[in-house]
């Protein structure tokens, strides 16, 4: 089977065995911090979400349950913080994501863990009430609101009793970021002054050490900072002792310079945290000015130490490193290809340096499909071992890896395994990267036809305590329809999102089209839902179909779905996400928002139907391999990059859940069809 173009030979079956790539080596447990702020998701794809963390070998989902003080999660005891009630109501009245990653987690055999932010209070009721509590400034200076201050009883407490809400729900761990103090964009208006820190009992607790009044008198800011430390370090103390006597385990970020992003003059230095055996893993660098700090030679030294003293305390060590702002710049460099050879050898240094364990931000969210996530997940939990302990070499500017480093020649090295995924998604959203709504000329465009009463928001802001933000089923963002009381009153009274795009292969069986839906106060509504247009090459509608919500009330994200069928002329998809109103003047307000549009195949596709091991080198760039697996479905690889040559060959292991014929297309080169059955 050869492809006619001069710069492509051919594609070439290989028979890959377990043994080719080597001996094999015990990974340490990888854990993923989950955002749940950047990707909120209904019950059944949280307990996909965990399904397929497990089956890529990661050890452990660390699910962020606070938005700026608020947070993700039910209450038992209001007096415990505040809940961001816009955003679980519409999933449902009882919805509880941390109750429900516990509940998935146990059943998968995965560890849970809860995240807890010990610096984001914006949105916390109790901080808004007690300002006195938020870090304060000089005499004269403005504080920092939304910044809790440990140095008050107070709050200490307050936290050690909210603990009570997340032993209650038994999760395995519990995760203490240091990194993070966000002002959200509804509440500018706030106090910002990260020079503060100059509460009352660091005051009284400066003189009563050094004999100076730091307010009224010059005085060292090291030791100021160090004081807002050791406050800090009594509650973890505290906490650890509390969530040890529950069988919870505790971990904490803590960095190298012992100064947090945050700023308000507090300092923790590790080597404090470990003296006091604040806490059961140690997680460095949890800062995002210490990316690469244990990736020089001062730093590998200076990792060895932590580890060491981490060891003789009886603690755990877990390298912390974030993806975002990292691996990122790598994808755009080496394509996931180069990416998914990385992240093995950068796990494998750590194991190698004494870690145990590591603790990656943001794995996710840098992938914009499950395929993708998965694919990643198991680059990075399921590695080989590689020999040596020499680090890569890298710097803030430039990312130039020496240390094994994927460079495209794929020939080089083991093996990559990937999945395929079907295309479909990669053209419809929204919230996803080459949608309707990423482009504006196939883009969602909101449309009111000239109704004041309508408006059609795109919204993104998840804030708590908006009006129009904070529910999205399945990302940061979904459609957002809102009809004032007076939208009836006028000739237009339909309100939709609506997009037009090509159907880029027209599939030959049953697809389902869907959308999930969320409505809020809904009243004199005359039809809502999800409505579908088919189109030929010239614009000529063959086909409508429609999918309606509920009319009335509130109800949580329901899934309207329309079985479809497409017929041998169709070329072109029209989508209207609508609301029409009766006619007259309603008395309320009223919502309507829509998320996760997809295309998919019916029945779906069995679990990695197509999987594939790439080898070779081809093209200048990133590139992909188009697959047709069946007749009725279009699949996509993962992206790669590759030399480019006169003659070069890429060579594909591939292997199905069933026997199928399968045309493979690359970068727009001839075609090639064959058989590819269960086994490599």
């Amino acid at each position: 089977m050869y492809f006619k173009s001069m710069m492509f030979i051919g594609i070439l079956l290989l028979v890959v065995s377990a043994g080719m790539t080597g001996a094999q080596t015990q990974p340490i447990p990888i854990a993923t911090n989950w955002d749940y702020n950047c990707l909120p998701l209904g019950q059944a794809d949280m307990a996909q979400f965990v399904a397929d963390a497990k089956q890529a070998g990661l050890a452990q989902v660390n699910l962020r349950i606070l938005n700026k003080g608020a947070l993700n999660c039910r209450l038992m005891d209001a007096g415990h913080g505040t809940v961001y009630t816009e955003r679980l109501d519409a999933y449902g009245a009882d919805f509880n994501p941390l109750a429900t990653l516990v509940q998935e987690c146990e059943q998968q055999g995965i560890k849970s863990c809860v995240w807890i932010d010990l610096f984001e209070a914006c949105y916390d009721e109790f901080f808004i009430n007690n300002p006195q509590f938020c870090a304060q400034g000089k005499p004269g200076e403005a504080d920092c609101e939304g910044m809790p201050s440990y140095a008050h009883p107070e709050v200490r407490q307050y936290f050690l009793d909210r603990l009570d809400e997340f032993i209650a729900l038994g999760p395995d761990c519990v995760f203490f970021c240091t990194k993070s103090n966000h002002l959200p964009q509804n509440m500018t208006d706030l106090e910002r002054n990260t020079n503060a820190g100059y509460n009352p009992p660091v005051v009284a607790k400066y003189l009563e050490l050094y004999g100076v009044d730091i307010l009224t008198e010059p005085f060292d800011l090291d030791k100021m900072r160090r004081i807002n430390g050791e406050f800090l370090l009594d509650f973890l103390v505290a906490a650890r002792a509390k969530l040890n006597a529950a069988g919870i385990k505790m971990f904490t970020g803590a960095t190298v310079s012992g100064l947090f992003q945050v700023g308000c003059n507090i300092k923790m230095p590790w080597e404090r945290v470990v003296e006091r055996q604040a806490t059961d893993v140690l997680c460095m660098a949890n800062s995002r000015s210490e990316y690469w700090v244990f990736f020089t030679s001062s730093g590998k030294a200076k990792l060895a130490d932590i580890i060491t003293a981490c060891h003789n305390n009886g603690m755990e060590f877990y390298a912390y490193f974030m993806a975002s702002g990292g691996y990122d710049t790598l994808l755009s460099e080496k394509a996931w290809s180069g990416l998914l050879k990385y992240v093995p050898v950068q796990m494998d240094y750590f194991r190698q340096m004494g870690a145990d364990g590591v603790l990656i931000h943001d794995l996710d969210l840098i992938c914009g499909y499950q395929a993708q996530r998965k694919a990643l997940w198991t680059a990075t939990a399921s590695w080989t071992g590689v020999s040596g302990a020499s680090p890569p070499t890298v710097n803030n500017t430039d990312l130039s890896f020496t240390y094994q480093v994927p460079q495209g020649d794929f020939e080089v090295g083991p093996l990559v395994q990937w999945y395929a995924m079907p295309s479909w998604e990669l053209f419809y959203g929204p919230d996803v990267p080459g949608n309707f709504a990423g482009s504006a000329a196939t883009g969602w465009s909101g449309s009111t036809g000239g109704n004041p009463g309508f408006t059609a928001e795109y919204d993104w802001k998840v804030m708590h305590n908006d009006d129009a933000s904070g529910r999205a089923y399945y990302s940061r963002s979904s459609l957002l329809l809102v009809a004032e009381a007076n939208a009836g009153n006028y000739a237009n009274r339909t309100v939709e999102w609506k997009g037009q795009d090509d159907i880029p292969i027209v599939p030959a069986g049953e697809v389902v089209i869907s959308i999930w839906a969320h409505g809020e106060g809904l009243q004199d509504i005359q039809d809502a839902g999800l409505k579908v247009t088919v189109l030929d090459a010239g614009g000529q509608v063959l086909d409508t179909q429609q999918a309606s919500c509920p009319l009335t009330g509130t109800f949580g994200w329901q899934k309207l779905a329309i079985p479809y069928t497409f017929g041998a002329n169709a070329a072109k998809l029209a989508v209207s996400a609508f609301m029409t109103v009766d006619s007259g003047t309603s008395v309320n307000r009223r919502r309507l928002w829509f998320d996760k549009f997809r295309i998919e195949p019916n029945p779906p596709l069995e679990e990695d139907a197509i999987t594939i091991v790439h080898d070779g080198n081809a093209f200048k760039g990133n590139g992909y391999a188009r697959f047709k697996a069946r007749s009725r479905v279009d699949m996509v690889s993962m992206d790669f990059v590759g030399n480019i040559t006169n003659k070069a060959a890429v060579q594909l292991a591939m292997k199905a859940a069933s026997p199928m014929p399968v045309t493979v297309m690359i970068k727009g080169y001839d075609s090639a069809t064959f058989e590819v059955g269960t086994d490599w």
